[in-house]
């Protein structure tokens, strides 16, 4: 006969909901745009063993941003070229694939009791530019009656990046906790509108 592990481990499956803030960090950026960014989305993940697992992550962000840009100013049928401040808001989605590392399990062993857990998460992901907001900076002298349009697009392709992110998670019951997720995003395609001058 086999004899039975006490507290064998049982693979788990995941689901969560989030939302939090976010902070951009740009090569250049300029004051002017109040922060006010922040992100929602889901995850499943699943766990076969006591060390690794897997998550699949889908999220929705908004991340506000002001640069010197280009543009046209219209007034009585007369075009004007200038560079001056915009405000933008970018809406983005994103879709990663991150690998788990379970700290807590790794370091001091598995405990099927245990309430508070750590884990690394790393993994790719894609992002795409859903929306965009763009305004003129309000400190910008404009001509009365006059049409303001943008010479260059936003970019509406897809960028590929990494993620990495820390997770804290409380167990209030067996089947329901609390968590709290520090990430940073990294991406590979120059994202933001504008013209570095």
């Amino acid at each position: 006969r086999y004899k039975k592990e006490e507290n064998a481990f049982v693979p788990e499956y995941e689901f969560s909901l989030f939302a939090g803030l976010n902070y951009l960090f740009a090569r250049t950026s300029y004051e002017g745009y109040d922060i006010n960014d922040c992100n929602w989305g889901a995850t499943f993940g699943y766990q076969p063993n006591k060390y690794i697992g897997y998550r699949l992550m889908f999220d929705y962000s908004t991340y506000g941003f002001n640069n010197i840009c280009k543009y046209t100013e219209t007034v009585n049928k007369k075009t004007y070229s200038y560079e001056g401040l915009w405000n933008y808001k970018y809406h983005m989605l994103t879709l990663g694939l991150n690998f788990k590392l379970d700290v807590t399990n790794t370091l001091f062993g598995y405990k099927p009791d245990r309430r508070w857990h750590s884990s690394v998460f790393l993994g790719p992901i894609a992002s795409k530019i859903v929306k965009m907001e763009q305004k003129i900076a309000p400190n910008e002298l404009l001509l009365p009656g006059s049409r303001v349009k943008l010479n260059k697009k936003y970019n509406d392709d897809i960028f590929l990046g990494f993620y990495a992110a820390h997770n804290t998670r409380y167990a209030i019951t067996k089947n329901f906790s609390l968590f709290s997720e520090l990430g940073i995003r990294v991406y590979k395609n120059e994202i933001l509108a504008g013209e570095d001058l």
